[in-house]
């Protein structure tokens, strides 16, 4: 996250209904907060979070939040091979369609070890927007700036990455916060196999047996589907110390604990040097494309500054260079006055030189900004491509002669053939009324003309009757 490392950041835990606060500053905690009730819905969540920013001393801008709650969803999806515009918007819709309610949902995303029948999947997280729009609200407020929105099982990925063990070791991580308990199996490299949520923990002092029963029906399970072995099982929470001895018993591996004298400050000390580029961060895109330009915006700014600075500089070094020169003409000989010129001239070359290649700097960092389409038009696509559509290539690239956008789009419909018809002319009409200065170019049905000419059989083709359309955007 940058400049975080000088500068105080704010976590909040919201831990199945109960709120901590920790201001973190150099990687200590040097004030903290927790409200002793639960928190009661969303209305109560605001109420808590304004209590706590009068009370709790803070002099930094950046805020980070960590989430334990039953309305944090985790999927395992399988996905076929695809890119990663297409995953996303593939992601998009299921967090629509498994999102509960009318709430639009905050989604967030990790690839999962290839099983061993070469099965890739991905973790989809999904969470209503109305809880994390409460955080929004309350840093807008406070004008503060919200980098990350992660549920619990982030955290522990992060600390998993800070674990003294090797790389490519795999290690089972179980957080109990508020008798509730996340389970992941990772490897401090970042590669993930699982992630499960029990609704129970061990700090009530009644359930380490059944704690430990899930622990290794989840070892067993990752075992099995991706050929991987927990070496070492880490405890982070309360009383973790009481549980290492019997919780080794019942896995029969290594159990080690992160023990802690401030539990809730566990899962939010990993979030401060995380970069808010992380997959799985609530945080709605929107404000994430936001920030990403402001980032943008900032950094083209100084660059400019720079560069001009560069070339005030070159001007008036240029301009006592040339002063010099007159006063000394006059004390020079003829002779002498000749190869100093001849010096000169060569000295100012080169300055001249140097300014026209910082200008053409800034020309080409003014026009590297004019070229937004491309991204555009594939966002476009991902929320707009028909049901029954799958694309197989995209490409879109400037005619620099005629100055306009050639596009070309390739995949499959329906196997149906009059489906299949369907589909396609609902895609190209939806095309052509929905993007300003769009032209078809080579429609759908000209590659079926030309299929039809040779006796292709469309209908064979086991992935679907494919299809090709290209168009110009002038």
């Amino acid at each position: 996250m940058g400049a975080r490392n000088t500068d105080q950041v704010l976590g909040i835990a919201l831990l199945r209904g109960r709120l901590h606060a920790r201001v973190i500053d150099g990687g200590k905690v040097v004030a903290s907060w927790d409200y002793p009730d639960p928190v009661a819905g969303l209305q109560g969540l605001e109420e808590v979070l304004e209590e706590m920013g009068s009370v709790l001393e803070f002099h930094g801008g950046t805020v980070v939040v960590a989430i334990s709650s039953s309305q944090v969803a985790h999927h395992s999806l399988k996905i076929p091979p695809m890119g990663e515009q297409d995953l996303l918007a593939y992601l998009g819709r299921k967090a629509r369609i498994e999102s509960t309610g009318a709430d639009r949902p905050c989604w967030g995303w990790r690839p999962l070890r290839e099983s061993l029948k070469g099965e890739k999947s991905v973790l989809l997280q999904v969470l209503p927007e109305a809880m994390v729009d409460v955080f929004l609200r309350f840093c807008d407020r406070r004008g503060h700036e919200i980098e990350l929105v992660v549920p619990v099982s982030g955290s522990l990925l992060l600390a998993a990455a800070k674990l003294p063990i090797p790389q490519d070791s795999w290690v089972l991580m179980a957080g109990e916060a508020e008798n509730a308990t996340t389970v992941v199996l990772v490897q401090p490299s970042g590669d993930l196999a699982l992630v499960r949520e029990l609704p129970y923990g061990w700090s009530d002092g009644v359930s380490l047996e059944r704690v430990g029963r899930e622990l290794h029906r989840s070892m067993l399970f990752a075992k099995q589907q991706f050929g991987v072995v927990a070496r070492e099982v880490w405890l982070l929470g309360s009383r973790t110390d009481e549980c290492v001895e019997p919780m080794a018993k019942l896995l029969d591996v290594p159990v080690k604990a992160l023990t802690t004298e401030d539990p809730p400050a566990q899962w939010l000390e990993p979030l401060v040097d995380a970069p808010w580029t992380l997959p799985d961060n609530l945080v709605p895109e929107g404000r994430r494309k936001l920030r990403r330009a402001r980032k943008w915006l900032v950094a083209g700014v100084s660059l400019l500054l720079v560069l001009n600075a560069a070339v005030a500089s070159l001007w008036t070094l240029s301009f006592r260079k040339q002063r010099s020169l007159t006063q000394d003409v006059g004390r020079m000989s003829l002779e002498t006055r000749t190869a100093s010129l001849l010096k000169e001239r060569a000295e100012l070359e080169a300055v001249l030189a140097q300014r026209d290649a910082l200008a053409s700097q800034v020309a080409l960092l003014d026009s590297a900004c004019q070229r937004p389409f491309p991204g555009w038009f594939h966002g476009w696509l991902g929320r707009n491509l028909t049901d029954g559509l799958t694309l197989s290539k995209t490409s879109v690239g400037l005619d620099s002669a005629g100055g306009f956008w050639k596009v070309e789009l390739v995949g499959a419909g329906p196997k149906d053939p009059v489906a299949a018809a369907s589909v396609f002319a609902q895609f190209e009409r939806r095309i052509d009324s929905l993007v300003p200065g769009w032209r078809t170019v080579v429609p759908s049905r000209e590659r079926w003309h030309k299929e039809v000419l040779v006796g292709s059989n469309l209908a064979a083709d086991t992935a679907g009757i494919p299809f090709r359309i290209e168009g110009v955007l002038r």
